[in-house]
Order: C-alpha cells, then structure tokens, then sequence
C-alpha cells in the first residue's frame, strides 16, 4: 500500500484499489482450495460463485484493513498444506511454511487457523498412519519462527493492545450475542441493510429484513454440515469443520465465559464463513448433479437460484449505497454531510479526531474544521472560537457520556445555544452521532 501510494498517489481510490487487488485472488485460491477438498471443477465453480457475490466479502473486499488479505492467506494456507500432505515434496511444505508467515503477519487470529490445521494434520495421523506430522510441524514452526520479530513487539506492547480493543469487553446478553452470530451468517450470504437505521438494531420483526433471512440460513448451514459429514472421507470434512469451527469456537465460548462481546465483530469470523460457504457450495453441487427425483431436483435448482440471486441482489444494493454496516463511527457520515454542506460558510467541530479522516472526504472545500479532543476533561477550557466569521456553527459528538460534558461544556462558552438537529444510534456500544447547531 504504501508503495503504492508513492506511486499514484494517496487518494482514496488507489488506497481502496489496492485492497480490492488483493482481495481479488481469494477466488483462485478458493478454487485451488476446493480442488484439493473434493477433486471437483463443478463444486470448486459452486463455491466461486458463492464467495464472489458474498456480501461480507465485497464490503471488507473494500476496506483499507488486513481483512482481504487474511481471507486471501487463510485459503491460501489452506490449499497449501492439502497440496502439501497430497504431493509430500519439499517445495511445497516450504510454501506452505511462507503462507503461515503471511497470514500470522496480515492478522494475529491467523493463529487459529494454524491450530486447525495443526489438529487437522493429527487426525490424519490417528485415521490413516499419515506420515507428514514431522513435516507439517517442521513447515509451521518455521513459518512462525519468521514472525518472531512482531511477536516481539506484540507482546512487549500487549497493555498498549488490550487498551485499544477495551470496547470488546462491554458485556451483552447471550441473547444478543445469538442475535449477532446469527447476522453474521446471513450477512456472508444475504444483506439488504442498507438505509440509515441503526445497524446494530436486530429486532426480529415484520419490517427487519433478519427475520425472515435468520432460518433460512441458519436451516441451510446446518443441515450442509450434516450432509458434509455425512458424504464425505474424514479427510474432506474434519478440514472444513477444523478451519472454521476452532477460531469460531474459541470466539464463540469466550465470550460466553468472560461476558465479553469479540464475537460480535463478523470479520473475526473470516475462517469461519469460509468454511460454511464452502460447505453450502458443495451441498447445493450434489443435490443438483445427482440423480434424484425430478420435483426433488427442481426444488434444489429453485432454491439454488433464489440464493444466488439474494447475493447478487445484496452486492447490487451494497455498490449503490453510501454507507454500510461495517463502517461503525461513520454510519451516519452521509445525511450529517449533506446538512453542513448546505451551508454558505461553516464551521465544524468536531470532538473525535478519528472522525475527520472519513468526514474530509465528503465535506465542501469551504467547510472549516476544528478538532477539540479530551476537552470534556474538567480543569480544561475549551479555546475561544471566532464566531463572527461563519454562516453557521456545528458540532459533531460521537463519544459516550463524554461527548455531553463536551458539548455542555461548548454550549456554556459560546454566545448561543446548542441543539441537536440530527441524531444515530449505535445501540451495540451505546453511543450516539450527534450533529448539533449553535442558534443565535
């Protein structure tokens, strides 16, 4: 990215770009990784499919983060050490041990991945008298031998990282969290939440597109795992169960447990997703190519095509919407823009620093911006603001409790009042985005 950047530059586009790029050989590589599974063009094709017109895919397809490059390492890696027990050949358990280094330096989680294939590997051992235990450990310790120097730096700033994601441990109902994973499988299939409502808001009603997507997939994972398990060689189905269930597992229980709230974050749950897209792939490949009864057969390519059609729909939507789910503190970006936009002359302050990197690139030219952070702390004044040289004076808030002493703070100093003239919510992590106006 960075090189990049220096050589066309640092606009969103060549940013966003490069991370699309990348995200792009997920799908050779989950063909290669489905070849290795099931010896099968057909289901490799299927599975293709799926995970190019997932919604979740596209969206973290977009992100400038290591989300699409972790899908890419994870499939990768996957492929890789099939390819490597299949062959037995030092070349290829030299990649596979690159591939472990990759995917341990894009994203931290990588290490269950790791422990899957790890348990994978020892199932064989146990089923089959495999030899490739010593090759396969030799392969990832090297791999996680050339992260050693991050890992250095990972846990000699471990204080500075459990600080950074202490929102994690805001504590939900098990209900909630059931509610969130369920969103997650949909979301990799099927997501038409795509309107300026609260995007944590999952209240099964009438009007809530989950309530009605919720079983239908849930219905269709389950009974794909079964039909796995149930049609294929120990081989082909503990891998699947081993890459997505123990980092889903582990998040999953975790929470549950420590009454923290990770798994609510669907982009941990990458592996995960993978698995299950690759297990609905090859449920609807045989129940459409066997023989079987003719009503039972159109049936299959019936909801086949309704599925497809979801996904196809969802990226649609999602390609012509200005914000989504996954955006979190700029969900509301958009219709705040377009207010302080209609102004002559504003001025905007805003109170999270992190918010202006999103807000720069939507606002006029003329809109002028000031940044007051940690400024709700008590013995700190806020500076003196110019007021007589703007049309109009907003406030943007988008911290907790902390954004009201703020704000309370601001309304004191200036000649006015403040209110509040739009308002989101972001129900999960009880904040709200708080446009607020100075009236004369």
């Amino acid at each position: 990215l960075r090189f990049f950047q220096g050589l066309l530059g640092n606009s969103a586009f060549v940013r966003r770009g490069v991370s699309v790029v990348i995200s792009l050989f997920a799908l050779p590589c989950s063909y290669w990784l489905c070849l290795e599974l099931f010896e099968s063009s057909i289901i490799a094709c299927f599975a293709l499919i799926i995970i190019a017109t997932s919604p979740f895919h596209l969206l973290y397809g977009q992100e400038i983060r290591e989300y699409g490059l972790w899908t890419v390492a994870t499939v990768f890696s996957s492929a890789a050490l099939l390819r490597s027990i299949r062959l037995n050949r030092k070349f290829d358990w030299a990649i596979y041990a690159i591939s472990v280094a990759i995917s341990l330096y894009t994203f931290l989680l990588s290490i269950f991945v790791l422990l899957g294939h790890g348990i994978y590997v020892f199932t064989l051992r146990f089923s089959s008298s495999s030899r490739h235990v010593k090759t396969y450990l030799l392969s990832a310790f090297l791999g996680v031998l050339a992260y050693t120097p991050w890992s250095i730096i990972v846990v000699t700033n471990y204080s500075t990282i459990i600080s950074a994601n202490s929102y994690q441990n805001k504590k939900l109902p098990l209900l909630e969290l059931i509610k969130n994973w369920l969103a997650h499988l949909t979301r990799s299939f099927a997501d038409f939440h795509h309107g300026y409502s609260d995007p944590f808001s999952l209240t099964l009603n009438y009007q809530n597109q989950f309530t009605y997507l919720f079983p239908i997939y849930f219905l269709l994972t389950a009974y794909s795992l079964y039909f796995l398990i149930r049609t294929t060689p120990l081989k082909t189905w503990s891998f699947i169960l081993t890459l997505g269930g123990i980092i889903g597992g582990y998040l999953i229980f975790s929470d549950v447990i420590k009454g923290t709230s990770t798994s609510i974050s669907a982009r941990y749950f990458t592996p995960s997703i993978l698995a299950i897209q690759i297990s609905v792939a090859y449920l609807l490949t045989r129940k459409i190519t066997l023989p079987a009864k003719p009503l039972i057969r159109k049936f299959w390519l019936l909801l086949t095509s309704v599925l497809i059609s979801l996904s196809v729909m969802s990226c649609f939507l999602s390609a012509n919407s200005q914000t989504s789910w996954t955006k979190y503190g700029d969900y509301y970006n958009p219709p705040m823009v377009s207010i302080i936009n209609s102004s002559s002359n504003p001025l905007l302050i805003v109170d999270n620093p992190w918010r202006v990197a999103a807000l720069s690139y939507s606002l006029n030219p003329d809109v002028k911006m000031r940044v007051f952070y940690h400024f709700h702390q008590e013995g700190k004044p806020i500076p003196k603001i110019d007021l007589d040289k703007f049309s109009d004076v907003f406030v943007l808030t988008s911290y907790r409790d902390r954004s009201d002493v703020f704000a309370e703070k601001l309304d004191q100093q200036l000649k006015g009042s403040l209110a509040v003239i739009y308002e989101g919510k972001m129900s999960l992590s009880d904040r709200f985005m708080r446009l607020w106006k100075l009236s004369e």
